[in-house]
């Protein structure tokens, strides 16, 4: 037809998701096949630039120079990203360690690493080990770095699949973090329900980190966002992950974590405020 306009070429298709995790899923498998096909050093979400690195080096505590070990720090489901390689070099005195459940992945990230604090280990944070492998035996770690592991089991996971793999990630996370831990998320979801409410932790706050300072990386199905989240969790030691839900009812919630404001000073409304709270962590808008 006179005039008609050729159509663009469709996107290539995303890997198929892989299977839900549970004790004998074959997610090794999938994101073998992914890392032996992708680029050395693919970042999902954020690009580990110095604006990152040096934002995420503020958020670490001293370290204790008495101590064997002054700081330690985790990155769960680092894939081939050069952050915690970056991390690692910018804090020599704290010991870096970074894991993924593929074996590709790590080795990649091993052959590649020059970085006399940083260590690679295969793991799988939904089904740990035991005992762990020993790199990691034996280590209360200061901070846990997530950059894509829980945003991806929340995208690819059936909704009914969820509950079930979460709680096992974040309990995982409650056992590996000393008594005064952090777990520190980066995600392009504003909400993330499952950590405001997970009891594990006793303190959840949000900040967003516009993508005009810090540099996009590459985002599941190339949507483009104009800002990503930096989710921060203290951890509750007192917390017992044996109990069989371990996620808070919003009924349940005495202190809101967007204002500070006790039950009683919510009026009637409390649920909704703190559903909707803006001035922190807590809200859904």
């Amino acid at each position: 037809m006179i005039g008609a306009t050729t159509p663009s070429p469709p996107d290539p298709p995303l890997p198929d998701p892989p299977p839900p995790p549970s004790a004998h899923h074959d997610a090794h498998g999938f994101w073998d096949d992914f890392y032996e096909k992708s680029a050395d050093d693919t970042d999902w979400i954020l690009s580990p630039s110095e604006t990152l690195t040096e934002s995420l080096s503020s958020l670490l505590p001293e370290p204790d120079t008495s101590a064997s070990i002054p700081l330690a720090l985790l990155e769960i489901g680092c894939g081939t990203s050069l952050l915690s390689e970056r991390i690692a070099t910018s804090n020599p005195l704290c010991e870096v360690i970074a894991t993924d459940v593929s074996p590709v992945a790590i080795a990649q990230c091993a052959k590649r690493s020059q970085t006399p604090n940083l260590t690679f280990c295969v793991l799988d944070c939904i089904t740990l080990p035991s005992p762990l492998p020993s790199a990691l035996s034996g280590k209360d770690f200061s901070v846990i770095l997530d950059k894509g592991c829980l945003d991806t089991f929340l995208f690819r996971l059936p909704k009914l699949s969820r509950p079930s793999a979460i709680q096992s990630l974040l309990n995982n996370v409650h056992a590996l973090l000393s008594g005064e831990g952090v777990y520190i998320v980066m995600s392009p979801r504003k909400v993330i329900k499952e950590l405001r409410d997970y009891k594990g932790f006793k303190q959840y706050t949000r900040k967003a980190l516009g993508l005009e300072t810090y540099e996009s990386g590459e985002l599941d199905g190339g949507r483009v966002q104009s800002k990503v989240f930096l989710h921060r969790c203290e951890v509750d030691e007192t917390f017992d992950t044996s109990v069989s839900d371990c996620f808070r009812r919003v009924e349940e919630v005495e202190v809101c974590g967007g204002c500070g404001k006790l039950r009683g000073e919510g009026g009637r409304k409390w649920v909704n405020h703190v559903k909707h709270c803006r001035k922190g962590g807590g809200g859904e808008r």
